[in-house]
């Protein structure tokens, strides 16, 4: 990892992006590794210090700020999306991670911002390690005072833009990110309706929990037939939420839930005129793939997926056969053209009522 994010060719561009960034936003951009370690730094201006570039001058703080940098970059790669934290004097960092071939080997950070005028320098924390009224001391009070004020937009626009030039030097791309980010966001919603049910105080009722359950599932049925895949999903979540609230830790329950949700959905994509052959294949390789997960959370994004194939399949169906109601229809009418033809005359010889 460390040769990879040393590479010439890699840092050529990485370099590019730090300074792209500092010169927009008019702070620092570092490129540190998995340690935490600087690798590369660039400012807005020439030599100009920061208050974090002086406070890495001391050896304490400076193991500190790598231990920190360290924690950031993989909170950013945990969360699949840039990442903004405040430190202990309230400076603000954006990280986000880099990438070679989908693994992460370090990532970029833009600081120091504040969120709003600073009233004074937090001095106790400062006198852990550094004697006060020194001019080392004095010297960081003023570089405290000159750390830009962003507002709340400004941080998240450049934490958007710092994505987005992360990902055009990580390969392949951040997709891998943005999977990240969907499955967090998936497990947000859940959670939320675990939280609805304990608030109402429904699960101490396991057998309230069941009929409830029993609801949702038959309410999805009717939204997979539907093709309402935005209600299917939503619904989905409020049963993989009771599910999740009945026994939270076993894997292999879990599992059990999800595939009678396959078979569900599977007899559902038959009865609404799917191809037995094609569905019975589709069920075969869900089988295949869910017995090779076992993170919990991706075993509740994979059935999402399942979702959405066996919509597109039911799509494909209902559009084959109505292409060939409607192949049928235009024979008819060529063929007695003649005629004086209702549409009823064309609805009877199709079938269609």
């Amino acid at each position: 990892m460390e040769n990879q994010i040393k590479d010439s060719v890699f840092q050529k561009k990485a370099e590019r992006v730090l300074s792209t960034l500092a010169e927009e936003f008019q702070t620092t951009a570092l490129l540190v590794n998995l340690e935490g370690t600087i690798i590369s730094q660039k400012g807005p201006r020439y030599g100009q210090k920061y208050f974090c570039d002086r406070l890495m001058e001391a050896r304490q703080c400076k193991e500190i700020e790598q231990s920190e940098y360290r924690t950031v970059v993989m909170e950013a790669w945990r969360w699949g999306e840039a990442y903004i934290s405040r430190c202990d004097f309230g400076v603000i960092r954006i990280s986000v991670p880099v990438l070679r071939d989908n693994k992460i080997i370090g990532g970029i950070i833009l600081r120091p911002i504040l969120l709003r005028e600073p009233a004074n320098l937090p001095e106790g924390i400062l006198k852990k390690f550094f004697k006060p009224r020194t001019p080392f001391f004095n010297r960081l009070k003023k570089d405290y005072r000159a750390i830009p004020i962003w507002d709340e937009a400004k941080i998240y626009r450049a934490a958007h833009h710092l994505f987005e030039l992360a990902e055009s030097i990580s390969t392949p791309d951040f997709k891998i990110l943005r999977h990240i980010q969907n499955i967090q966001k998936q497990q947000a919603k859940i959670a939320e309706e675990i939280h609805l049910y304990k608030s109402v105080g429904k699960i101490e009722n396991m057998r309230l929990l069941n009929l409830i359950s029993y609801d949702i599932e038959k309410e999805l049925i009717h939204r997979v037939r539907l093709r309402d895949r935005t209600g299917a999903k939503e619904i989905l979540n409020k049963l993989l939420g009771i599910v999740l609230l009945k026994d939270p830790i076993r894997v292999d329950l879990l599992k059990a839930h999800i595939l009678e949700l396959v078979v569900i959905f599977t007899r559902a994509a038959v009865e609404e005129g799917g191809n037995l052959e094609d569905i019975l294949g589709m069920k075969y390789n869900f089988i295949v793939e869910l017995s090779d997960i076992q993170r919990q959370e991706e075993i509740c994004y994979w059935i999402v997926r399942v979702l959405d194939r066996i919509i597109d399949n039911i799509y494909a169906t209902r559009n084959a056969n109505n292409y060939e109601i409607l192949e049928k229809a235009l024979h008819y009418i060529e063929k007695n053209s003649s005629l004086s033809l209702t549409l009823e005359n064309v609805a009877n010889h199709v079938a269609l009522s």
